[in-house]
């Protein structure tokens, strides 16, 4: 009955071992299961990304080509710094245009500070009627250029004209401008 007894002990250890190994096993296979999957999973993260990359490159390629002919006309909206003949040619004939005095007191070149882009900054001064000038300073804002307008002061001079016995006041108007045009280098 001994020997009966030590061989139920002997299969108990045995089936406890076998379940320990088995759980050590399965334990092992699980991990290696979840590691294969993550890799998998950033293995087809990384397969997303690239097609992704690729679609917008074509996406890209597509507008770029597409754009061409508008990128052709981008210089005309930009002042030239080593030929600003034209722009200044363009500001000038605005006042005779408008029936106005016009005439640039200063023009520069630099960084514009607010946007950061090469930029030329010209300052305007504008003197006729009120209908004179307000169309000049809106035919100077609608110019083919990129301008922005930095500055505008509007300022009225009145004085008289003799014309024969008779005086007859006179309302005229002066507006200053400060422009800022993108400029190509």
């Amino acid at each position: 009955m001994k020997k009966l007894q030590l061989q139920h002990y002997i299969l108990l250890a045995l089936s406890v071992l076998t379940l320990f190994l088995s759980c050590t096993a399965y334990s092992f296979m699980y991990n290696d299961a979840i590691k294969k999957a993550e890799a998998e999973s950033a293995v087809k993260a990384q397969v997303v990304a690239a097609t992704n990359e690729a679609t917008e490159a074509k996406d890209m390629e597509t507008v770029y080509e597409s754009s061409e002919s508008e990128r052709e006309l981008l210089p005309a909206f930009l002042v030239s710094t080593s030929n600003a003949v034209p722009f200044i040619d363009a500001v000038e004939s605005i006042g005779p245009a408008t029936g106005s005095t016009l005439s640039i007191s200063s023009l520069s070149s630099g960084v514009d500070s607010v946007s950061s882009h090469s930029a030329v900054t010209a300052t305007i001064t504008v003197i006729g009627s009120w209908p004179n000038v307000m169309r000049a300073i809106a035919m100077i804002e609608n110019m083919p250029y990129a301008i922005s307008v930095q500055s505008l002061h509007l300022d009225a001079v009145t004085g008289s004209v003799k014309s024969g016995s008779t005086v007859k006041p006179v309302s005229r108007w002066t507006a200053a401008l400060s422009i800022s045009v993108l400029s190509s280098i």
